[in-house]
């Protein structure tokens, strides 16, 4: 009787190893795909139109590089005091309009996500003494949200 015993028990390790030979084979149907998710990125975009309060009165503001660095600090520095002119501002595009409107500009900047909400705050509520002031049009934590909806085609028409 033992060596029956000793063939039912290899017969049993013999189906075992023929399982775990079935279940180690990896099924490799496609490419491995990986994906992240940048649950806090670290800038927010933020796109400005330059405004003046009275177009007809007011000369032509040029907007240029120097001119809304000084305007930014201006509001940053009114607002936030010295700490204010500390937060970082990227520029990543300006492009000087033609004064119809009161419209002088738009500037498109990148500041730290952690200052947004200051900076909307200081630059969306300060007017110079000559009427000059900010329009925030957008604001979003990826550059692409920018464009609304009726400016997305004056994108490709550059």
């Amino acid at each position: 009787m033992p060596p029956a015993t000793e063939s039912v028990a290899e017969a049993g390790d013999n189906e075992a190893k023929t399982l775990n030979k079935k279940r180690s084979k990896p099924h490799l149907k496609g490419h491995e795909i990986t994906s992240r998710t940048i649950k806090t990125p670290p800038w927010t975009y933020i796109h400005l139109n330059l405004l003046t309060s009275d177009p007809i009165s007011t000369p032509h503001t040029k907007l240029d590089l120097l001119t809304a660095r000084t305007y930014l600090t201006n509001a940053l520095t009114q607002f936030l005091g010295l700490s204010g002119s500390a937060i970082a501002v990227d520029f990543l595009k300006l492009e000087d309009g033609v004064e119809n409107d009161g419209r002088c500009g738009d500037v498109w900047i990148r500041v730290p996500r952690e200052d947004a909400g200051v900076f909307l705050a200081a630059v969306g509520g300060w007017v110079s003494g000559t009427g000059v002031g900010w329009k925030v049009l957008s604001w979003g934590n990826w550059l692409g949200a920018l464009q609304g909806g009726s400016t997305t085609e004056s994108v490709w028409n550059d």
